[in-house]
Protein backbone atom coordinates (compact mmCIF):
# COMPACT_ATOMS: atom_id res chain seq x y z
CA UNK A 1 0.00 0.00 0.00
CA UNK A 2 1.12 3.55 -0.70
CA UNK A 3 -0.19 6.26 1.61
CA UNK A 4 -0.91 9.51 -0.21
CA UNK A 5 -2.45 12.72 1.18
CA UNK A 6 -5.07 12.92 -1.56
CA UNK A 7 -7.78 15.13 -0.17
CA UNK A 8 -6.80 16.41 3.26
CA UNK A 9 -9.82 17.68 5.12
CA UNK A 10 -11.59 18.40 1.87
CA UNK A 11 -12.49 14.77 1.16
CA UNK A 12 -14.68 13.91 -1.79
CA UNK A 13 -17.56 12.96 0.41
CA UNK A 14 -17.69 16.44 1.90
CA UNK A 15 -18.76 18.06 -1.37
CA UNK A 16 -22.46 18.72 -1.42
CA UNK A 17 -24.43 17.40 -4.39
CA UNK A 18 -25.87 20.00 -6.71
CA UNK A 19 -29.61 19.56 -6.92
CA UNK A 20 -30.94 20.54 -10.32
CA UNK A 21 -34.58 21.21 -9.58
CA UNK A 22 -36.98 22.16 -12.32
CA UNK A 23 -40.66 22.45 -12.98
CA UNK A 24 -41.82 23.96 -9.69
CA UNK A 25 -45.56 23.42 -9.60
CA UNK A 26 -46.60 26.82 -8.29
CA UNK A 27 -49.73 26.84 -6.22
CA UNK A 28 -49.80 23.04 -5.97
CA UNK A 29 -47.33 22.61 -3.10
CA UNK A 30 -45.09 20.05 -4.85
CA UNK A 31 -42.16 19.66 -7.23
CA UNK A 32 -42.25 17.88 -10.56
CA UNK A 33 -39.62 15.24 -11.28
CA UNK A 34 -36.22 16.59 -12.39
CA UNK A 35 -35.54 16.29 -16.12
CA UNK A 36 -33.68 13.20 -17.36
CA UNK A 37 -30.09 14.01 -18.31
CA UNK A 38 -26.94 12.33 -19.61
CA UNK A 39 -23.27 13.19 -19.99
CA UNK A 40 -21.31 12.25 -23.09
CA UNK A 41 -17.99 13.13 -24.71
CA UNK A 42 -17.96 15.29 -27.80
CA UNK A 43 -14.93 15.77 -30.04
CA UNK A 44 -13.63 19.32 -29.60
CA UNK A 45 -10.63 20.60 -31.54
CA UNK A 46 -7.79 18.20 -30.85
CA UNK A 47 -9.45 16.81 -27.70
CA UNK A 48 -12.90 16.14 -26.31
CA UNK A 49 -15.34 17.71 -23.84
CA UNK A 50 -17.87 16.25 -21.42
CA UNK A 51 -21.38 17.31 -22.38
CA UNK A 52 -24.48 17.22 -20.16
CA UNK A 53 -27.70 16.51 -22.06
CA UNK A 54 -31.24 17.16 -20.88
CA UNK A 55 -32.80 14.14 -22.59
CA UNK A 56 -36.37 15.41 -22.46
CA UNK A 57 -35.67 18.86 -23.89
CA UNK A 58 -32.62 17.94 -26.03
CA UNK A 59 -30.50 20.67 -24.43
CA UNK A 60 -26.72 20.33 -24.14
CA UNK A 61 -24.35 22.03 -21.71
CA UNK A 62 -20.55 21.77 -21.77
CA UNK A 63 -19.14 20.61 -18.42
CA UNK A 64 -15.56 21.01 -19.65
CA UNK A 65 -14.48 23.77 -22.00
CA UNK A 66 -12.01 22.89 -24.75
CA UNK A 67 -9.16 22.06 -22.43
CA UNK A 68 -7.42 18.89 -23.61
CA UNK A 69 -8.95 15.44 -23.81
CA UNK A 70 -11.63 14.80 -21.15
CA UNK A 71 -12.73 11.17 -20.84
CA UNK A 72 -13.86 8.27 -18.64
CA UNK A 73 -16.64 10.09 -16.74
CA UNK A 74 -18.12 8.28 -13.73
CA UNK A 75 -20.86 9.43 -11.32
CA UNK A 76 -20.77 9.12 -7.56
CA UNK A 77 -23.63 6.86 -6.41
CA UNK A 78 -25.70 9.84 -5.23
CA UNK A 79 -25.29 11.60 -8.58
CA UNK A 80 -23.77 14.66 -6.93
CA UNK A 81 -20.21 14.42 -8.25
CA UNK A 82 -18.44 13.40 -11.42
CA UNK A 83 -14.92 11.99 -11.64
CA UNK A 84 -13.04 11.95 -14.95
CA UNK A 85 -9.61 11.92 -16.58
CA UNK A 86 -8.29 15.02 -18.36
CA UNK A 87 -5.11 16.01 -20.24
CA UNK A 88 -5.73 19.76 -19.88
CA UNK A 89 -2.36 20.25 -18.21
CA UNK A 90 -0.44 17.99 -20.59
CA UNK A 91 -0.16 14.64 -18.82
CA UNK A 92 -3.41 12.94 -17.86
CA UNK A 93 -4.78 13.75 -14.40
CA UNK A 94 -7.74 12.65 -12.30
CA UNK A 95 -10.38 15.34 -11.62
CA UNK A 96 -13.61 15.59 -9.64
CA UNK A 97 -16.34 18.21 -10.09
CA UNK A 98 -19.95 18.69 -9.05
CA UNK A 99 -22.93 17.82 -11.23
CA UNK A 100 -23.11 21.34 -12.67
CA UNK A 101 -19.50 21.26 -13.88
CA UNK A 102 -18.32 23.55 -11.08
CA UNK A 103 -15.71 23.30 -8.30
CA UNK A 104 -13.25 21.18 -10.28
CA UNK A 105 -10.26 19.89 -8.38
CA UNK A 106 -7.37 17.68 -9.41
CA UNK A 107 -6.59 14.51 -7.43
CA UNK A 108 -2.81 14.08 -7.25
CA UNK A 109 -1.52 10.66 -8.30
CA UNK A 110 1.96 9.23 -8.58
CA UNK A 111 1.18 7.66 -11.97
CA UNK A 112 -0.73 8.55 -15.14
CA UNK A 113 -4.47 7.68 -14.97
CA UNK A 114 -6.33 6.35 -17.99
CA UNK A 115 -9.82 5.46 -16.68
CA UNK A 116 -11.76 5.76 -13.42
CA UNK A 117 -14.91 4.11 -11.98
CA UNK A 118 -16.73 5.02 -8.76
CA UNK A 119 -17.66 2.12 -6.44
CA UNK A 120 -21.36 1.32 -5.79
CA UNK A 121 -21.09 2.46 -2.16
CA UNK A 122 -19.17 5.61 -3.03
CA UNK A 123 -16.24 4.77 -0.77
CA UNK A 124 -13.62 4.03 -3.45
CA UNK A 125 -12.47 5.04 -6.91
CA UNK A 126 -10.94 2.34 -9.11
CA UNK A 127 -8.32 3.86 -11.42
CA UNK A 128 -6.58 2.27 -14.37
CA UNK A 129 -3.09 3.77 -14.49
CA UNK A 130 0.15 3.34 -16.38
CA UNK A 131 3.13 2.47 -14.22
CA UNK A 132 6.43 2.28 -16.10
CA UNK A 133 4.51 1.72 -19.32
CA UNK A 134 2.40 -1.14 -17.93
CA UNK A 135 -1.37 -0.81 -17.27
CA UNK A 136 -2.21 -1.40 -13.61
CA UNK A 137 -5.14 -0.88 -11.26
CA UNK A 138 -5.25 1.22 -8.11
CA UNK A 139 -8.01 1.72 -5.54
CA UNK A 140 -8.40 5.13 -3.89
CA UNK A 141 -10.38 5.52 -0.69
CA UNK A 142 -12.56 8.64 -0.73
CA UNK A 143 -13.76 8.66 2.87
CA UNK A 144 -13.51 11.50 5.35
CA UNK A 145 -10.10 10.64 6.77
CA UNK A 146 -7.19 13.02 6.29
CA UNK A 147 -5.32 10.58 4.07
CA UNK A 148 -6.47 7.95 1.57
CA UNK A 149 -5.06 4.62 0.53
CA UNK A 150 -3.83 3.70 -2.91
CA UNK A 151 -3.64 -0.07 -3.31
CA UNK A 152 -1.60 -1.19 -6.31
CA UNK A 153 -3.03 -4.47 -7.57
CA UNK A 154 -0.83 -7.12 -9.13
CA UNK A 155 -0.87 -7.99 -12.82
CA UNK A 156 -1.91 -5.91 -15.83
CA UNK A 157 -5.40 -4.68 -16.63
CA UNK A 158 -6.01 -4.02 -20.29
CA UNK A 159 -9.64 -2.97 -19.89
CA UNK A 160 -11.39 -0.34 -17.86
CA UNK A 161 -12.24 -1.90 -14.47
CA UNK A 162 -15.76 -2.56 -13.24
CA UNK A 163 -17.14 -3.14 -9.74
CA UNK A 164 -19.22 -6.09 -8.62
CA UNK A 165 -22.57 -5.01 -7.11
CA UNK A 166 -21.30 -5.54 -3.54
CA UNK A 167 -18.51 -3.01 -4.08
CA UNK A 168 -15.89 -5.44 -2.72
CA UNK A 169 -14.48 -6.79 -5.99
CA UNK A 170 -13.04 -5.40 -9.19
CA UNK A 171 -13.35 -7.22 -12.51
CA UNK A 172 -11.30 -6.48 -15.61
CA UNK A 173 -10.00 -8.07 -18.79
CA UNK A 174 -6.32 -8.81 -19.32
CA UNK A 175 -4.45 -10.02 -22.42
CA UNK A 176 -1.39 -11.07 -20.44
CA UNK A 177 -1.39 -14.53 -22.05
CA UNK A 178 -2.46 -13.23 -25.46
CA UNK A 179 -6.19 -13.87 -24.94
CA UNK A 180 -8.92 -11.65 -23.42
CA UNK A 181 -9.65 -13.32 -20.09
CA UNK A 182 -11.71 -12.06 -17.16
CA UNK A 183 -10.05 -11.51 -13.77
CA UNK A 184 -11.34 -10.42 -10.37
CA UNK A 185 -9.73 -9.23 -7.17
CA UNK A 186 -11.14 -8.62 -3.69
CA UNK A 187 -9.94 -5.17 -2.63
CA UNK A 188 -10.48 -6.03 1.05
CA UNK A 189 -8.44 -9.21 0.95
CA UNK A 190 -6.33 -8.13 3.91
CA UNK A 191 -9.41 -8.77 6.06
CA UNK A 192 -10.08 -12.24 4.64
CA UNK A 193 -6.90 -14.14 5.43
CA UNK A 194 -3.52 -13.53 6.94
CA UNK A 195 -0.88 -12.87 4.32
CA UNK A 196 -3.34 -12.03 1.54
CA UNK A 197 -1.57 -10.22 -1.32
CA UNK A 198 -4.51 -8.98 -3.38
CA UNK A 199 -4.31 -12.12 -5.47
CA UNK A 200 -6.11 -11.97 -8.78
CA UNK A 201 -8.52 -14.76 -9.65
CA UNK A 202 -9.06 -15.96 -13.22
CA UNK A 203 -12.80 -16.23 -13.91
CA UNK A 204 -14.02 -18.88 -16.38
CA UNK A 205 -10.53 -19.88 -17.64
CA UNK A 206 -11.78 -21.37 -20.91
CA UNK A 207 -13.83 -18.31 -21.92
CA UNK A 208 -12.54 -15.38 -23.98
CA UNK A 209 -14.52 -12.15 -23.65
CA UNK A 210 -15.10 -9.35 -26.18
CA UNK A 211 -15.78 -6.84 -23.41
CA UNK A 212 -16.66 -6.44 -19.75
CA UNK A 213 -19.73 -8.26 -18.40
CA UNK A 214 -22.88 -6.57 -17.13
CA UNK A 215 -24.41 -7.51 -13.76
CA UNK A 216 -28.05 -8.10 -12.95
CA UNK A 217 -29.62 -5.71 -10.44
CA UNK A 218 -29.84 -8.43 -7.79
CA UNK A 219 -26.16 -9.35 -8.20
CA UNK A 220 -26.96 -13.00 -8.81
CA UNK A 221 -25.81 -13.22 -12.45
CA UNK A 222 -23.87 -11.42 -15.14
CA UNK A 223 -24.05 -11.51 -18.93
CA UNK A 224 -21.14 -11.23 -21.36
CA UNK A 225 -20.12 -11.67 -24.97
CA UNK A 226 -17.82 -14.65 -25.47
CA UNK A 227 -15.50 -15.08 -28.42
CA UNK A 228 -15.01 -18.20 -30.54
CA UNK A 229 -12.84 -18.73 -33.64
CA UNK A 230 -15.40 -17.20 -36.03
CA UNK A 231 -18.26 -15.92 -33.88
CA UNK A 232 -19.29 -14.29 -30.63
CA UNK A 233 -22.42 -14.99 -28.61
CA UNK A 234 -24.18 -13.79 -25.49
CA UNK A 235 -23.81 -15.91 -22.36
CA UNK A 236 -25.11 -15.72 -18.82
CA UNK A 237 -23.29 -16.85 -15.68
CA UNK A 238 -24.99 -17.47 -12.34
CA UNK A 239 -23.08 -16.48 -9.22
CA UNK A 240 -23.64 -18.25 -5.91
CA UNK A 241 -21.34 -16.14 -3.75
CA UNK A 242 -18.62 -13.54 -3.96
CA UNK A 243 -16.15 -14.42 -1.21
CA UNK A 244 -13.99 -16.07 -3.85
CA UNK A 245 -15.48 -15.23 -7.20
CA UNK A 246 -13.73 -17.90 -9.25
CA UNK A 247 -15.33 -20.62 -7.10
CA UNK A 248 -18.78 -19.07 -7.21
CA UNK A 249 -19.52 -18.81 -10.94
CA UNK A 250 -21.83 -21.60 -12.08
CA UNK A 251 -24.47 -22.47 -14.67
CA UNK A 252 -22.82 -20.64 -17.57
CA UNK A 253 -25.14 -20.87 -20.57
CA UNK A 254 -25.58 -19.42 -24.07
CA UNK A 255 -28.73 -17.28 -24.24
CA UNK A 256 -28.31 -15.61 -27.65
CA UNK A 257 -26.39 -16.52 -30.80
CA UNK A 258 -27.48 -14.68 -33.94
CA UNK A 259 -25.77 -15.28 -37.33
CA UNK A 260 -23.54 -12.24 -36.74
CA UNK A 261 -21.16 -11.21 -33.94
CA UNK A 262 -23.14 -10.49 -30.77
CA UNK A 263 -21.60 -7.82 -28.54
CA UNK A 264 -22.06 -5.50 -25.54
CA UNK A 265 -25.02 -7.04 -23.64
CA UNK A 266 -26.64 -4.67 -21.13
CA UNK A 267 -29.37 -5.53 -18.61
CA UNK A 268 -32.30 -3.19 -17.95
CA UNK A 269 -32.49 -1.97 -14.36
CA UNK A 270 -35.45 -4.19 -13.48
CA UNK A 271 -33.83 -7.27 -15.04
CA UNK A 272 -36.72 -7.83 -17.44
CA UNK A 273 -34.87 -7.02 -20.66
CA UNK A 274 -31.46 -7.59 -22.17
CA UNK A 275 -30.21 -5.44 -25.05
CA UNK A 276 -27.18 -6.25 -27.19
CA UNK A 277 -25.57 -5.33 -30.50
CA UNK A 278 -25.26 -7.72 -33.43
CA UNK A 279 -22.76 -7.03 -36.19
CA UNK A 280 -22.62 -3.34 -35.16
CA UNK A 281 -25.71 -2.82 -37.34
CA UNK A 282 -28.59 -4.24 -35.29
CA UNK A 283 -29.80 -3.66 -31.74
CA UNK A 284 -31.60 -6.72 -30.32
CA UNK A 285 -33.92 -6.93 -27.34
CA UNK A 286 -34.40 -10.14 -25.34
CA UNK A 287 -37.19 -10.83 -22.86
CA UNK A 288 -35.30 -12.49 -20.00
CA UNK A 289 -38.45 -14.23 -18.78
CA UNK A 290 -39.19 -16.00 -22.05
CA UNK A 291 -35.81 -15.60 -23.83
CA UNK A 292 -37.72 -14.37 -26.89
CA UNK A 293 -35.70 -12.14 -29.18
CA UNK A 294 -36.59 -9.27 -31.51
CA UNK A 295 -34.62 -6.73 -33.54
CA UNK A 296 -35.29 -3.32 -32.07
CA UNK A 297 -33.13 -1.21 -34.41
CA UNK A 298 -31.79 -2.20 -37.83
CA UNK A 299 -29.67 -0.40 -40.37
CA UNK A 300 -27.46 1.65 -38.06
CA UNK A 301 -23.69 1.52 -38.51
CA UNK A 302 -20.89 1.18 -35.98
CA UNK A 303 -23.06 0.90 -32.89
CA UNK A 304 -20.49 0.66 -30.09
CA UNK A 305 -22.37 0.77 -26.79
CA UNK A 306 -25.74 0.87 -25.06
CA UNK A 307 -27.18 2.60 -21.99
CA UNK A 308 -30.62 1.98 -20.47
CA UNK A 309 -32.77 4.69 -18.96
CA UNK A 310 -33.51 4.21 -15.26
CA UNK A 311 -37.16 3.24 -15.92
CA UNK A 312 -36.22 0.68 -18.59
CA UNK A 313 -38.30 2.31 -21.34
CA UNK A 314 -35.51 3.78 -23.47
CA UNK A 315 -32.03 2.94 -24.72
CA UNK A 316 -29.40 5.47 -25.77
CA UNK A 317 -26.66 4.37 -28.16
CA UNK A 318 -23.94 5.97 -30.33
CA UNK A 319 -24.07 5.19 -34.05
CA UNK A 320 -23.31 6.38 -37.55
CA UNK A 321 -26.73 6.58 -39.16
CA UNK A 322 -27.70 8.49 -42.27
CA UNK A 323 -24.28 10.10 -42.36
CA UNK A 324 -24.67 11.35 -38.76
CA UNK A 325 -22.27 10.22 -36.04
CA UNK A 326 -24.31 10.99 -32.92
CA UNK A 327 -26.26 9.61 -29.98
CA UNK A 328 -29.69 8.15 -30.71
CA UNK A 329 -32.58 7.20 -28.43
CA UNK A 330 -34.99 4.32 -29.07
CA UNK A 331 -38.30 3.72 -27.30
CA UNK A 332 -38.63 0.07 -26.22
CA UNK A 333 -42.41 -0.13 -26.65
CA UNK A 334 -42.71 1.43 -30.11
CA UNK A 335 -39.21 1.05 -31.55
CA UNK A 336 -39.28 4.76 -32.50
CA UNK A 337 -35.79 6.22 -32.93
CA UNK A 338 -34.83 9.85 -32.28
CA UNK A 339 -31.54 11.62 -32.79
CA UNK A 340 -30.42 12.90 -29.39
CA UNK A 341 -27.25 14.94 -30.07
CA UNK A 342 -25.36 16.67 -32.83
CA UNK A 343 -22.61 14.95 -34.78
CA UNK A 344 -19.09 14.82 -33.41
CA UNK A 345 -18.53 11.72 -31.29
CA UNK A 346 -14.97 10.50 -30.62
CA UNK A 347 -14.05 6.88 -31.48
CA UNK A 348 -14.38 5.59 -27.90
CA UNK A 349 -17.51 6.49 -25.96
CA UNK A 350 -18.70 5.93 -22.39
CA UNK A 351 -22.42 6.19 -21.60
CA UNK A 352 -23.30 6.61 -17.93
CA UNK A 353 -26.76 7.50 -16.62
CA UNK A 354 -26.73 9.84 -13.66
CA UNK A 355 -28.04 7.86 -10.64
CA UNK A 356 -31.62 8.76 -9.80
CA UNK A 357 -31.83 11.42 -12.49
CA UNK A 358 -31.58 9.48 -15.76
CA UNK A 359 -28.41 11.28 -16.72
CA UNK A 360 -25.80 9.72 -18.96
CA UNK A 361 -22.16 10.53 -19.16
CA UNK A 362 -20.69 9.50 -22.45
CA UNK A 363 -17.27 9.95 -23.85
Amino acid sequence: MILLPLFGRLALTLSLPVMLLSGLALGMGRFSAPPPELVYTRASGTGSDLMLVDVGRRLETALTRQQGDNRSPTWSPDGGQLAFVSTRSGAAQLFVMDAAGQHERAIPLAYVPNAVVWSPRGDYLAVRMFMNGSPKLAVLAVGGEESSWVVNLSGSADSKPMWTPDGDHLMYISYRDGNPRLYAVNIHCQTLARGCRYNEELIMPSVYLTGLPDWSADGEAFVFSSLTLDDSRIQQARVRCLERVERCVSDTSIIANTPDFDLAPVWSGDGRWLAFISGKTHLYLMDMQTLSLRALVSGAFNVTGLAWSADGTQIVYPADWGGTNALFLVEIASGAVQRLTRSGLPPNIDLVWRPGREKIVHQ
